[in-house]
């Protein structure tokens, strides 16, 4: 509750301006109604038992697993991988620009969202799967993390993570009523 607060307040004051289109890595929207999140998971969370044994190079976003919820791509791109997971839902994947990409994981792509297709930052690209958190991860090219004992375990992407909570992912407050995406009251 207190991060919402804090990025309410930001949002106030940023709640007339128009942002610029993004030359620098930026998520626009919440990939879900800020409504239906109970708790944001940080980057670099360990769960054994849910099969991270290393850190998670992605945030989880804790919509208390309610089925059917748009999910919003929070900003635009080219979906370039679709991905099936352990429990019949997607992973999806999308390229923003040469150095930047996100992935929205554990959703239902919509009818026709397919590799290749083009999406709009806010446009309803899938719908929660009720069967787990949403995750939400970044990579910039740009940023090579250090630090690993062996980086060879990784995949090439952990390598690259960044906080999706560092790149204006909260942004959405300011401009959530144009992408239809509600507003919290703090």
């Amino acid at each position: 509750m207190i991060f919402i607060l804090a990025f309410s307040l930001v949002a106030q004051a940023a709640e007339h301006a128009s942002p610029p289109l993004p030359t620098e890595p930026r998520l626009q929207i919440c990939p879900l109604d800020l409504a239906e999140i109970r708790s944001i998971t940080p980057l670099g969370n360990l769960n054994p038992r849910g099969g991270h044994v290393f850190p998670t190079d992605h945030i989880y976003l804790n919509y208390s697993r309610r089925e059917g919820l748009p999910v919003r791509a929070p900003t635009s791109g080219r979906v370039f991988a679709m991905r099936g997971q352990i429990r019949d839902d997607f992973k999806i994947e999308v390229q923003v620009n040469d150095r930047f990409s996100y992935y929205i994981a554990h959703v239902l792509p919509v009818k026709g969202l397919s590799v290749g297709s083009t999406v709009d930052s806010g446009e309803i690209i899938a719908h929660t799967s009720g069967r787990s958190m949403l995750d939400l991860g970044c990579v910039d090219t740009h940023v090579t993390l250090r630090g690993f004992v062996n980086p060879d375990r990784y995949p090439e992407p952990t390598l690259h993570c960044v906080s999706s909570l560092k790149l204006d992912a909260l942004a959405f407050l300011a401009t959530g009523e144009r992408s239809g995406v509600s507003r919290r009251a703090a």
